[in-house]
């Protein structure tokens, strides 16, 4: 997953998703028998048949894209509170080559919401980042220090990899950020300011 790679993409990660691609994602998780249980009930409550209409981004955006805010509300819910199993296809469940990696949320708008990453989309995740980072002079072959979430977060997990996949190694500082939340919320100010310490303690060790 973290494999070292300085080679140079030819071609832009940031162009519209190839119209091919988006079919292969549409018949993935909206197959009538190998598909993922969420996507696949959501389909049939709203009567969209996506899978026989889907050809192409702007199709995607049609059939698939949340319908109003209370479709967007009902997925987020939904994130909250079912299995995390119901959002992977089935036909991937069964790929045990495949590594797929659980994900929280920080939480910031209420209880965390949970996603997936496959091995697959991690590469792109990369591609997409190196790209950016290319285009503003971050260099190569350096190492970086991350002060922030790791744990079920996405975040840490991501920054190691870019690192690591750029040419570096990652040197990490957890921080939680929900406890920060709670600090804030409930007032405890020396608390908060004892934890600050405790962070920057870290970093000037490293």
């Amino acid at each position: 997953m973290t494999s070292v790679s300085t080679a140079r993409r030819t071609e832009s990660v940031l162009a519209r998703p190839d119209d091919g691609y988006v079919r292969h994602v549409v018949r993935t998780h909206l197959h009538p028998e190998t598909g993922s249980r969420y996507w696949l009930e959501r389909d049939r409550r709203l009567g969209l048949d996506a899978y026989s209409r889907v050809e192409t981004f702007e199709d995607l955006k049609r059939w698939v894209g949340f319908r109003d805010l209370e479709d967007q509300l009902d997925f987020e819910r939904a994130t909250r509170s079912r299995p995390v199993e119901d959002f992977i296809p089935a036909s991937l469940l069964a790929d045990r080559e495949r590594w797929i990696w659980v994900s929280q949320t920080g939480g910031t708008t209420g209880p965390a919401k949970h996603g997936n990453w496959d091995s697959r989309y991690w590469r792109r995740i990369l591609d997409f980042t190196d790209e950016f980072l290319d285009a503003h002079g971050i260099p190569r072959d350096v190492n970086w220090l991350f002060i922030g979430p790791m744990g079920p977060h996405t975040t840490g997990r991501l920054v190691v990899s870019i690192a690591e996949h750029r040419g570096g190694r990652c040197f990490s500082i957890d921080l939680d950020p929900r406890i920060v939340k709670i600090f804030g919320t409930e007032g405890m100010h020396e608390a908060s300011d004892r934890y600050i310490r405790h962070i920057w303690d870290q970093v000037t060790a490293v």
